[in-house]
């Protein structure tokens, strides 16, 4: 299954400067640092990369992969992540 942080690392693909991808989504450079320390997006910076990256067909998918990740690990989050997979 797609991991959210996977978006972050296709930004810096394009675009290897952090400071660029924080000044296009209006974030200090810690959040995009707690992002990769984490390993994981917030479903809104997952959003606007999909935004910016010209993703929006995707938008929906990082999004959600990106709200299951803030969950924590429960019975029900394993269910729907195995139906993503299922589906993906």
């Amino acid at each position: 299954m797609d991991q959210s942080i996977q978006l972050l690392h296709r930004a810096l693909d394009r675009e290897p400067s952090q400071a660029f991808w924080c000044k296009q989504l209006g974030v200090s450079r810690s959040a995009l640092a707690v992002a990769k320390l984490r390993g994981r997006l917030s479903p809104s910076l997952a959003g606007n990369l999909c935004r910016l990256l010209n993703l929006e067909d995707e938008l929906e998918h990082w999004v959600a992969i990106a709200g299951l990740e803030a969950e924590p690990p429960t019975y029900a989050r394993s269910k729907i992540q195995s139906l993503l997979r299922t589906i993906a």
